[in-house]
C-alpha cells in the first residue's frame, strides 16, 4: 500500500470527525431557538447516527455487491446498539 492511500484515509477520517463535530454543534445550537426546541424534543441525533452503520452495510450489499454475512450484520447491530446506549447517557 503506497503512502497516498494512507493520506486519503487520514483525510477521510479528519473530515468525518469534523462533520460530526459540526453536526453536534448544530444540534446543540438548535435547542436554543424556538423551532429547535420543538424539534430537539423528539429528534435525538445519536440513535439515528447509529443507524448509519446498518444503512452503509445494506447499501454496500445492494450497490457494491458485497457479501452481507451474519458476522457483519451482528457487528453492525452491536455498533448501533452501542451508539444508542452512549447517546442516551
Amino acid at each position: 500500500m503506497n503512502g497516498w492511500k494512507f493520506v486519503l484515509i487520514f483525510i477521510s477520517l479528519i473530515t468525518f470527525v469534523g462533520g460530526q463535530l459540526l453536526f453536534k454543534h448544530a444540534m446543540e445550537r438548535s435547542r436554543t431557538h424556538a423551532f429547535g426546541r420543538k424539534v430537539a424534543k423528539w429528534l435525538v441525533a445519536g440513535p439515528f447516527q447509529g443507524l448509519s452503520v446498518i444503512i452503509i452495510s445494506v447499501l454496500a450489499a445492494l450497490v457494491l455487491k458485497e457479501k452481507l454475512t451474519l458476522r457483519l450484520a451482528l457487528g453492525a447491530l452491536l455498533i448501533t446498539a452501542g451508539v444508542i446506549l452512549v447517546s442516551m447517557s
